[in-house]
């Protein structure tokens, strides 16, 4: 939608139910036309990129990438993730949805925003163009606003454009820091980037206890705590210090963690996870670290753990909004899964990537 389009009228939360009907009817038909983890590391094995693309045949996805002209690994990328805008849009656009669930998929799609934004943080503190491309999600690229963030010139321009976007919280954090020496703001980089992310979760879990649904409330803290895991399992080994500014909502994080995090070691970490999936989850990636995995392995990891977390909290759950976080989630990590096969494929095609 446009930032010039009028305002839609929505229905109260009282028409939150009638709608959760028809959505959970839709979002678990979208469901049946995921690609399966077979097809997936089927589409890994391949040779070439159309045989990849094949054997993801038959599900929205597959069908999505056999209709495109994507050749190179940067062309699948951007598929890949303009499907995904695709599927959350078809949500978004039903005109008459109710606010509260607008508001839940907002405060998702924020993601996006933010892993954009980082891009031109990133760019601007090292003046080095970044490796990623934009993703065309979030409210940024709904608005068609992308080129702008891109040519902002100055950290206050930056903030100008996301309160232009009503992404409010972003620019509440960016300007902080805006007066700060570029060598500051690359010494407090890393508290930026948690600081932002500290804001999307905390706005997610705010949304979800606005919802009422205690189901919504413990998928995201999941999603919460993988992600503290993932950061802490990538900045470990580097042996960085002041881990604590990449974690968000560290009152999740088990007992004793934070005390230890800045002399910790990676292989210490499953103890303060110990009796828990997550502790599992964590031997798992350690496993497939000592077998020479790369950040991909490792990542697949994560993924598969995270989605069996989620699916054992809320696939059974049925007219919650819960049930529409859980199809995003299913979303984002097939395209996440399948952006990983086809990478092999170029590897394997190329010799290197």
């Amino acid at each position: 939608m446009g930032k010039n389009s009028p305002k839609v009228r929505r229905p109260s939360m009282r028409a939150l139910g009638s709608w959760l009907y028809f959505l959970t009817a839709l979002t678990k038909g979208e469901e049946s036309k995921l690609a399966s983890e077979a097809q997936l590391e089927e589409a890994a094995k391949k040779m070439a990129v159309s045989e990849a693309k094949g054997a993801l045949g038959g599900t929205r996805l597959g069908d999505h990438l056999l209709a495109s002209k994507a050749d190179s690994l940067q062309e699948v990328e951007a598929a890949l993730w303009e499907h995904l805008s695709g599927c959350i849009g078809e949500i978004s656009s039903l005109r008459t949805i109710p606010e509260g669930l607008i508001e839940m998929l907002r405060a998702y799609s924020m993601k996006y925003d933010l892993f954009n934004l980082i891009l031109v943080l990133r760019k601007a503190l090292y003046g080095a163009e970044p490796t990623a491309g934009f993703l065309p999600l979030g409210i940024m690229s709904e608005r068609g606003l992308l080129a702008e963030l891109d040519e902002a010139g100055s950290l206050e321009g930056l903030c100008d454009l996301l309160k232009e976007c009503g992404l409010e919280r972003c620019s509440e954090v960016i300007s902080k820091y805006a007066k700060l020496s570029p060598e500051e703001l690359r010494a407090k980089r890393a508290t930026i980037e948690g600081e932002l992310w500290e804001g999307y979760y905390s706005g997610l879990l705010s949304i979800a206890e606005k919802l009422g649904d205690p189901n919504l409330e413990g998928a995201v803290k999941i999603s919460i705590t993988v992600s503290n895991i993932r950061a802490l399992f990538r900045a470990l080994p580097e042996g960085r210090g002041g881990l604590e500014a990449i974690l968000v909502l560290r009152r999740l994080l088990p007992p004793g963690l934070m005390a230890s995090v800045d002399s910790m070691n990676l292989e210490d970490l499953p103890k303060f996870f110990e009796g828990s999936d997550y502790g599992t989850m964590l031997k798992e990636a350690l496993s497939e670290r000592s077998k020479g995995g790369g950040l991909s392995a490792v990542e697949e990891v994560f993924d598969k753990w995270e989605a069996r977390l989620l699916r054992d909290l809320l696939s059974q759950k049925l007219f919650l909004p819960s049930t529409i976080y859980w199809y995003l989630i299913q979303k984002e990590l097939e395209i996440r899964r399948a952006r990983r096969a086809f990478v092999e494929v170029f590897e394997r095609a190329v010799g290197v990537y």
